[in-house]
């Protein structure tokens, strides 16, 4: 799993605050893009973006922050980051992908 400095930062600062904290699986796909993007935009909420690349995104137009290198099909990966999120909400978008021949 690999922190993004912005969501370590952040996650510091507001770690005791009364926002919501939501996480959102698959952030990077057509769904949990937008998604969180949406999500984002709520004034007391911090959202949390998962990728399964560990390549996080150069630039990030909205509010939310990202965590990388999530493999959501390793019990471990999920583990170490709702330790590290905590969230309040989990909103699942991510999904298999079967590429037709």
């Amino acid at each position: 799993m690999r922190d993004c400095q912005r969501w370590g930062a952040y996650h510091h600062e507001h770690e005791e605050s009364n926002t919501m904290r939501i996480l959102v699986l698959g952030a990077n796909g057509m769904i949990g893009s937008t998604m969180l993007r949406v999500l984002a935009e709520q004034a007391n909420w911090y959202v949390v973006g998962s990728l399964r690349s560990s390549i996080l995104p150069a630039s990030n137009s909205s509010s939310a922050y990202f965590v990388g290198g999530i493999d959501l099909s390793n019990s471990d990966h999920l583990v170490k980051v709702f330790q590290s999120v905590k969230p309040e909400v989990v909103v699942n978008c991510a999904g298999l992908t079967k590429h037709l021949p």
